[in-house]
């Protein structure tokens, strides 16, 4: 039998309560997730101060790039695995976690996901020419692949971890979390390799969009808690 909750002022009719939904981000969790967030945005805004207007690496890039490009692997397996970030990949990725959501009827994930996507591809178009760091002739920061690997990666994160999770087991859960994650730091790191990217145009990137979609998520959540409350009369 369902709860009631108070006499309406109009009739005194008594409505059923809905059962909360459950959010992105659990609150015990989002001081947590505030912090990180800022300290991304932190990461993005001091590397850009770094590389602003540059045409050469730093001296983070030369400390890094280096050993990156030293490591033993297959230049095509490099560039397949830095194509996971591209535009056309992170499309096909975000129409399925999106179309996965609705199916399953967890609205807030599907406005993660339609919300957090384009957010963090619009921010790379409107930050590189800002920015104006360039490699080889070309705008590289933020790199926009690292971007949307990692906005891919944190929104998996967020769905497969957080109350919105899938009805199965936590350890399996933590391992799809983790291969996102992997997947992520893959894409980055291959772009080094590829002499696609500097270190420092992979960090403000990860760091951007890491912070974008957690922003994302507990804007979702305030907004949906707030609306979900009831008025003070049905308290």
């Amino acid at each position: 039998m369902p709860q009631t909750i108070g006499v309406q002022p109009s009739g005194g009719l008594r409505r059923p309560i809905s059962p909360p939904r459950p959010s992105l981000v659990a609150p015990g969790f989002r001081l947590v997730a505030a912090i990180v967030a800022a300290a991304g945005a932190a990461v993005m805004a001091l590397t850009g101060a770094l590389v602003a207007g540059h045409t050469r690496e730093e001296w983070l890039d030369r400390a890094v790039d280096n050993r990156i490009m030293a490591a033993p692997g297959h230049a095509g397996a490099a560039y397949a695995v830095a194509q996971l970030g591209s535009p056309v990949s992170v499309t096909v990725i975000a129409v399925a976690l999106f179309l996965a959501c609705l199916l399953t009827r967890r609205l807030r994930g599907a406005w993660l996901v339609a919300v957090a996507a384009p957010a963090v591809g619009l921010s790379d178009v409107v930050l590189k020419p800002f920015i104006h760091r360039t490699y080889a002739g070309f705008l590289s920061f933020p790199s926009g692949h690292t971007m949307g690997a990692f906005s891919m990666a944190t929104i998996a994160v967020v769905l497969l971890m957080g109350p919105l999770h899938p009805p199965v087991s936590r350890g399996v859960r933590g391992l799809l979390a983790a291969v996102a994650v992997l997947t992520g730091c893959a894409v980055a790191l291959c772009l080094v390799v590829r002499r696609m990217h500097y270190f420092t145009d992979t960090l403000g990137g990860a760091a951007l969009a890491i912070s974008m979609v957690l922003v994302t998520a507990l804007i979702i959540d305030a907004v949906a808690d707030r609306r979900g409350k009831p008025p003070p009369a049905q308290a």
